[in-house]
């Protein structure tokens, strides 16, 4: 049997501006993950376990499409809609020919709340397409000299991007691949359609991708980073979609532009340990997210995250919501541990969960590890 983890992630800086391409963003793999089991059949069959979605679904791959026996509803179709992508992407490319029984876990990304388990936003939907492909990746081995790392990366940011109606920068499925804290910039989106449309699965695996780099940093010497959950998580994928009816309005791309131009600048500072300067670029990170907010009138902020954010402020800490926004984590940082714990203390007694979470690793991901940028 072989299983695979892929971690989950925070954003850093630089959610949202991200989606245009070459703009920066900094996120952190974190030690809470997503797994698959994989073991080969003798037959053609393929069989899914997916527990957290309470189905197992029996299928066969035909002509690289996953054809399933099961009748399902159209919320099963939509739960199950990156997991079987990210099949039919790694059946095109590594030509499986033989079934398997593939299971699925989040557990380690829920947290018991009063009376439910609760999925926290920690990117699963990139985390399973990861994990899958690799995992597929390992039993069926390319038949290539290029590095696994970024058949992976590249293989996964197809299958997430066509599930996801062609949406989404790549950034959690980057963070899923290669660990640890890392500079993202994304891919050319209507460069990788038209190429999609063009070329064969192999020639875009192996050229070039424009404005995609990804880069190692480090975390910065005493800077301390807490995490808070608001008990509500968010649908990424809706607001994404909803925030793609502003890609051609002025007023969002000039707050993309003053987003991305405030991540540049917080990496020069990230990399040079200058914590005073990280913590303001973080605030005026929160403060642009705040205008994004009111200018689209979309839910990026809910009371929970607001009172998650002006408790750190309270307490001399910058903070800033994680990803989308809409729910889900918060971010607070600064260098003080006595304020810090006051922040832990403060966000208990407020209903906020502060999260026990590591930064992962590049060697923390089975079969992954941190190679290069990729340009």
């Amino acid at each position: 049997m072989i299983n695979v983890k892929a971690t989950g992630k925070l954003v850093i800086a630089g959610e949202w501006s991200v989606l245009e391409s070459g703009n920066p963003a900094i996120v952190a793999s974190v030690d809470r993950f997503l797994s698959v089991n994989l073991t080969p059949r003798i037959d053609q069959k393929i069989v899914l376990r997916l527990p957290d979605f309470q189905l197992e679904i029996y299928a066969e791959i035909k002509n690289h499409t996953l054809l399933i026996s099961n009748e399902l509803s159209t919320t099963s179709k939509e739960q199950i809609k990156f997991i079987k992508s990210a099949i039919e992407v790694a059946s095109k490319y590594l030509d499986i020919n033989s079934g398997f029984e593939l299971t699925t876990s989040s557990a380690d990304t829920n947290f018991d709340t009063p009376g439910s388990l609760t999925k926290i936003g920690f990117g699963s939907s990139a985390g399973i397409t990861v994990a899958t492909i690799s995992a597929l990746c390992q039993l069926y081995p390319p038949q290539s000299s290029q590095d696994i790392s970024e058949v992976i990366f590249k293989l996964a940011i197809i299958s997430h991007f066509l599930a996801q109606e062609k949406l989404g920068s790549g950034l959690d499925i980057a963070s899923a691949t290669y660990g640890g804290i890392i500079l993202y910039r994304s891919f050319d989106a209507k460069w990788l359609i038209s190429q999609i449309e063009s070329k064969t699965l192999r020639e875009l695996l192996e050229c070039p991708w424009p404005n995609c780099q990804i880069e190692k940093l480090n975390l910065p010497k005493d800077l301390i980073i807490l995490a808070g959950f608001t008990g509500h998580s968010a649908s990424s994928s809706k607001l994404i979609s909803a925030m793609n009816e502003f890609k051609n309005d002025s007023q969002v791309k000039s707050i993309y532009q003053a987003i991305a131009t405030n991540t540049e600048d917080l990496v020069i500072n990230w990399k040079n340990d200058f914590i005073e300067k990280i913590l303001i670029g973080i605030n005026n990170n929160h403060l642009l997210l705040k205008q994004l907010a009111e200018t689209t009138n979309l839910p990026l902020f809910t009371k929970e995250l607001e009172l998650l954010i002006t408790t750190a402020n309270r307490h001399g800490y910058a903070a800033k919501f994680s990803g989308a926004g809409g729910g889900d984590c918060g971010l607070a940082f600064g260098s003080n541990p006595e304020q810090a714990n006051s922040i832990r203390k403060s966000w208990n007694n407020q209903g906020i969960i502060p999260l026990s979470i590591h930064f992962a690793c590049p060697s923390d991901v089975t079969g992954n590890s941190f190679t290069k940028m990729l340009k």
